[in-house]
């Protein structure tokens, strides 16, 4: 793609705007041409010399439209990229099998007579950490999460999320996008510090299947921990605590999105499995400059058998659900009949040592 870009516009979603803090993408050293912003449930296009935020849509800069709601007219299709906002996640685009936030299917199919459409949703707040926040229709058109400026949220069902939202509140999640004539380049950012939160997503015109979930999977691959990784387990105040590294990707390496950590056993030569758990990063939301050195996951000792030895398998896995090989580790968990027989068998065998038998 060409160096100088025909188009530059920042995306962002946030439930209370604070103007000065933008500064730098309006007059300082990004100086964009447009700003794509989602209030609450509605959008609009803010071009430089606007003195309200609220404007008619579509609204053209540099030759490129801006729809700002779903629902309002397109435009003819044609050669050059249109770029639409609403609120709702259009449904079987970008996280829709994973959100309830989706619309009712119409905007998809008017989409697909748009081949260089690039459409913006930021219903659930998905962090832009998560892959599938960008998702590419056969027939070319884009659908992209925008995430949250004030606090994005990935999906719940994981262990230690408290840990996860102290974090996501001081992330900030916005979008760079650079338009060519031959495509669109993608910045994931966090507006505060600046940092890339993953590799920028370059969509290719002459490309459409792009971003297809299938293809990004692949091309994504399965989390690895490093060779030398090692999972330890411990029993403190807050129970069994299973400790690992953290896999922040980079180099060609996938990402963790989220670990799985299995807690089984053996009886009589057979598998059982008596839990299994999933827990974020607390960094989740962050650039993969913060992922801690270790994640931990924990367990109640009342979740778990006593008196066997478990083995705790612990597996990276990218957002699309494919898993990296484990690391184990063992812990057996004594129970307070096996505690007091053990006691007593060690002051039976002191009192034996100190007269002096075997």
């Amino acid at each position: 793609m060409e160096k100088k870009p025909n188009l530059k516009f920042v995306v962002y979603a946030s439930k209370k705007m604070n103007w000065e803090a933008f500064d730098k993408y309006r007059d300082g050293p990004y100086r964009v041409d447009a700003e794509l912003i989602f209030e609450g449930k509605g959008a609009w296009a803010f071009l430089p010399g606007d003195k309200e935020g609220m404007e008619k849509s579509p609204r053209a800069k540099n030759g490129y439209q801006f729809v700002c709601s779903g629902k309002d007219k397109l435009p003819p299709p044609g050669d050059k990229p249109v770029f639409v906002a609403q609120f709702e996640h259009p449904r079987g685009t970008c996280l829709s099998p994973w959100v309830e936030e989706i619309d009712d299917g119409k905007l998809t199919e008017k989409l697909k007579d748009y081949p260089r459409c690039i459409v913006f949703s930021a219903a659930s707040a998905t962090p832009l950490t998560d892959e599938r926040s960008i998702w590419q229709d056969p027939s070319g058109f884009v659908s992209v999460n925008v995430g949250s400026l004030d606090a994005p949220r990935p999906p719940a069902g994981r262990e230690r999320m408290e840990d996860v939202l102290k974090t996501a509140a001081d992330s900030h999640h916005i979008l760079m996008v650079f338009v060519f004539d031959d495509g669109i380049r993608i910045e994931r950012r966090d507006m505060i510090t600046e940092e890339l939160l993953g590799d920028t997503w370059v969509v290719d015109f002459k490309d459409p299947g792009r971003f297809s979930y299938e293809r990004r999977a692949k091309e994504i691959g399965a989390p690895s921990f490093a060779k030398d990784a090692k999972a330890t387990v411990k029993q403190d105040a807050r129970g069994i605590v299973v400790s690992f590294p953290s896999v922040p990707g980079g180099k060609g390496q996938a990402r963790a999105f989220d670990y799985e950590v299995t807690a089984h056993y053996f009886v009589d030569g057979l598998e059982k499995i008596a839990l299994q758990k999933r827990v974020y990063s607390p960094a989740v939301c962050q650039a993969p400059e913060h992922e801690p050195e270790s994640v931990e996951c924990i367990f109640q000792k009342d979740e778990l058998v006593w008196d066997a030895d478990i083995v705790f398998d612990v597996r990276p896995l990218s957002c699309f659900g494919m898993k990296g090989d484990a690391i184990s580790a063992m812990f057996n968990i004594e129970s307070p009949t096996a505690k007091a027989k053990r006691l007593r068998e060690e002051r039976r065998n002191a009192k034996k040592k100190a007269k002096g038998g075997k």
